[in-house]
């Protein structure tokens, strides 16, 4: 941190105002109670730490806990799940050194990953964060979907259906990348934060558990929407559908709604002419395309337990990793936890492994954090890392780990 402006944790009597000044500046919220009402709840929930400005608190970084699920194991992981700060703490450097300083904490604290939602590329890359494959977001008229109409009513749920709404999408089902936010009170500041969100679901696990539900939100104003879905969470192919024809029971009214492709699903192929919906609807505000974007970014604390949680039988790779991490350059000296950068000695196999070394008779692979995450989650082959991030290597190496480290592409599938 700065030397002239230290951090501390965040103090609810002290910095409640002075918080809810910054989300006003910043535009996130506006003066009504359920604002108010949601950013407590927030602070709650989330560990914040702050840098205060002429005697007040001005920036603030605030960390959820949560799991990534690479292949078959759940990672702990260190989310940010905010970065703030008011209109006199900009351009200064602290937002920067106050989130290496969290994410620190928590690598120390046992966390094997950290990951964040970007307001654009580029500026986290400065604390070894890499760009999440690309996210694909449809906009749909619900009548094209290709699924019948939801033969039974949904239930309609609300704020008091909070943390059952939790254990129900904690319990969807897992795939590679996927990251679960472990606090139930996560998914009730978000649905208070928007009093619009509606939420339609239905109770079939035991004791009358939620067993699927989604939650959707008018972007904008007026009945024929668009409408944004902000969770689809299921288990089954069938509760899936069931959902979908939810969705498709809105079109009398609703000419359009806007998804995330699901758990890895290409929302493309579950509309009926999708070309022909983009063509007749060109440059109107229900304009139905797909558009792909990276908003999010992750990086490895913990390169041993990372690399261990890669099980490829019959990958046979081995070779030196000299990593760079540029969060050293934002943490104190005296840091118990100062990043991973160094000289490792990686190998894949049905058992990997990552340990501090070098071996003379290994090919090395020179990379900084953000690159190598990318490489180590999947999604991304090494020859395009090599052209458009921060990883080079031999010829040799570069096509060895193209053919023989194959991941599934992770899907994040959560917001944050």
């Amino acid at each position: 941190m700065n030397s002239d402006v230290e951090s501390r944790d965040f103090d609810s009597e002290r910095d409640k105002d002075a918080m809810f000044r910054i989300w006003r500046e910043i535009g996130w919220i506006e003066d009504k109670k359920p604002h108010r009402e949601s950013l407590d709840l927030y602070l709650d929930t989330c560990r914040t730490r702050v840098c205060e400005v002429h005697g007040e608190a001005e920036i603030a970084v605030s960390m959820l806990p949560g799991t990534m699920r690479v292949l078959e194991q759940e990672l702990p992981l260190a989310i940010v799940a905010g970065v703030y700060a008011g209109r006199i703490g900009r351009q200064q450097g602290h937002a920067t050194t106050l989130t290496a300083e969290c994410v620190a904490k928590d690598a120390a604290d046992g966390a094997a990953v950290s990951t964040l939602g970007i307001f654009d590329a580029g500026f986290y890359d400065r604390l070894g964060f890499g760009l999440a494959p690309l996210g694909r977001t449809a906009t749909i008229d619900p009548r094209a979907l290709k699924v019948p109409r939801a033969t039974r009513p949904p239930i309609r749920m609300g704020l008091e259906d909070a943390e059952s709404l939790h254990a129900c999408h904690m319990s969807r089902r897992s795939m590679h990348g996927q990251v679960k936010i472990t606090d139930w009170r996560q998914i009730a500041y978000e649905m208070n934060f928007n009093e619009e969100v509606f939420v339609l679901g239905y109770r079939d696990g035991a004791d009358d558990a939620i067993s699927h539900f989604i939650a959707v939100s008018p972007d904008g104003k007026g009945e024929h929407g668009p409408y944004v879905v902000w969770i689809i969470s299921w288990s089954t192919r069938e509760q899936f559908l069931e959902l979908l024809g939810v969705l498709k029971s809105l079109g009398d009214q609703v000419h359009g709604f806007r998804m995330q492709d699901p758990q890895g699903i290409s929302m493309q192929d579950l509309v009926a002419r999708p070309f022909t919906w983009y063509r007749v609807t060109r440059d109107s505000p229900f304009q139905k395309r797909t558009l792909a974007l990276s908003s999010m970014q992750n990086r490895i604390c913990d390169l041993p337990r990372c690399i261990e949680a890669i099980c490829l039988p019959g990958a046979d790779l081995a070779f030196n990793l000299r990593l760079a991490d540029p969060i050293a350059d934002h943490l104190p000296a005296d840091a118990p936890w100062r990043g991973i950068g160094g000289d490792w000695i990686v190998r894949f196999d049905s058992k990997s492994t990552a340990e501090y070394g070098h071996d003379e008779n290994l090919p090395t692979l020179e990379a900084d954090v953000g690159a190598f995450t990318r490489l180590w989650l999947g999604g991304q082959l090494a020859t395009n890392l090599s052209i458009s991030a921060n990883l080079r290597g031999p010829a040799e190496l570069i096509d060895a780990l193209d053919r023989r480290y194959l991941l599934p592409t992770p899907c994040i599938d959560n917001n944050y």
